[in-house]
């Protein structure tokens, strides 16, 4: 991964602390104690909005008609992406959604990875010819039919969703793969605009360590698998390494062609996540995840509980793991 770009994006952190005085685990609860709660939530979510700002104008000043926004597992994608189209219109652009995994081949058509599974995880598993084809009419004007990929049949499901931009107006691509050429090979490279966005949280422990910026993803992952799927930490765990394999394999390395980072940790989010990981953390004697689960409990052991999730804002990117987001 590209220092520089990482580097990049842990401005707002360099900015967090600058005005909240944030650069730990113990800063944090004492402003929980003082009664601060509300208003650091509302601060850190307007810096995130002003970041978005930020982006906003870039994407508008480029006169770019395609924004490929990527990221690892767990990193808010969607919920960036579709606040970026907001944004966009706020500065009078009118962009196009799509949704990569929409565009996943039929499960029977996606290959079987070493480990006899279907590997969702890279190109071979995006119909390709229908998102070049329907990338290129709606660039042209046209209306499209967008599929909707439903994970429970494994099919494309039409007739759900129309699609058209503006001449001239962009289009917001997001998905894992969606910074790697292969993916954009077919695209106008002079319409393009690409975005990188994960957690870089700079919040150190009471070691004095920072957090790991897997670590962070893999919480938010065990609360939405259990919410969304009914998983258990031990279906969330073992399927962490192969989501870890393709994102060492199809995202990290294209980090660096970034015009863009997004930031999409928030210093409280571990806090709100508390409540609901905890429980799911509980493992049986002996199981193969006991000592990472053990290690997981005892970064919450540092961290007060917000228990309050309407302080959360339904825009928040933590909706798109606790649920009752508006986006």
């Amino acid at each position: 991964m590209d220092d520089l770009i990482i580097n990049s994006g842990y401005e707002l952190e360099r900015q967090w602390k600058e005005y909240l005085g944030l650069t730990s685990f113990e800063d944090l609860n004492n402003m929980y104690r003082n009664g601060w709660t509300k208003e650091l939530i509302m601060v850190c979510e307007a810096m995130h909005d002003r970041r978005m700002v930020e982006i906003t104008d870039h994407i508008k000043n480029s006169g770019a008609r395609l924004i490929l926004l990527s990221g690892p597992s767990s990193s808010g994608k969607t919920t960036t992406a579709l606040k970026l189209c907001i944004h966009l219109c706020a500065v009078g652009l009118r962009p196009a959604y799509l949704g990569i995994d929409d565009y996943y081949k039929n499960r029977d058509d996606i290959p079987v990875g070493p480990d006899g599974l279907r590997d969702f995880e890279s190109l071979s598993a995006i119909d390709m010819e229908l998102f070049n084809d329907q990338v290129q009419r709606i660039l042209d004007g046209e209306t499209v039919d967008v599929p909707s990929f439903d994970f429970i049949s494994g099919k494309k499901v039409f007739g759900k969703r129309k699609m058209r931009a503006e001449p001239g107006h962009p289009i917001v691509i997001e998905g894992i793969l969606a910074l790697n050429p292969e993916f954009y090979e077919q695209l106008p490279e002079e319409k393009l605009f690409r975005i990188y966005t994960c957690p870089l949280s700079c919040l150190r422990t009471k070691d004095g360590n920072r957090i790991p910026k897997a670590e962070i993803r893999k919480i938010r992952r065990l609360v939405r698998d259990h919410a969304k799927r009914g998983w258990g930490l031990e279906q969330t765990f073992e399927m962490w390494p192969k989501v870890r394999d393709g994102e060492v394999g199809n995202i990290f390395p294209y980090s660096k062609m970034a015009d863009e980072v997004f930031n999409s940790s928030q210093p409280y989010e571990l806090s709100v996540l508390k409540k609901r990981a905890l429980p799911l953390l509980e493992t049986e004697p002996g199981s193969k995840f006991e000592a990472e689960a053990k290690r997981l409990r005892s970064l919450f052991d540092q961290i007060d509980t917000i228990e309050d999730e309407s302080l959360i804002e339904a825009d928040s990117v933590i909706r798109e793991f606790i649920g009752g987001g508006s986006l």
